[in-house]
């Protein structure tokens, strides 16, 4: 959590799990663009390498940084 450069959370109550994904997905392609039209060099290439994806401060999330989870309500297991 702490080490994220950027973090972008999506909770939907959807059951079709590509919902939550679709709308991370528009997100980031927007802000991909902007960043890739800026002047600014090192925004431009902002912490990313063709060997390693991108880059964070923490090694276990080289490559597409994506950390997906779910959470199910089984109502039958409930007490």
């Amino acid at each position: 959590g702490g080490e994220d450069h950027i973090r972008v959370v999506c909770h939907t109550h959807d059951t079709v799990l590509n919902t939550g994904f679709d709308r991370v997905y528009a997100i980031i392609a927007q802000l991909e663009g902007k960043l890739s039209a800026t002047d600014d060099t090192f925004l431009r290439n902002y912490a990313t390498t063709k060997d390693y994806g991108f880059a964070t401060s923490c090694p276990s999330n080289l490559g597409s940084g994506v950390h997906a989870s779910l959470n199910l309500q089984l109502p039958e297991l409930s007490c």
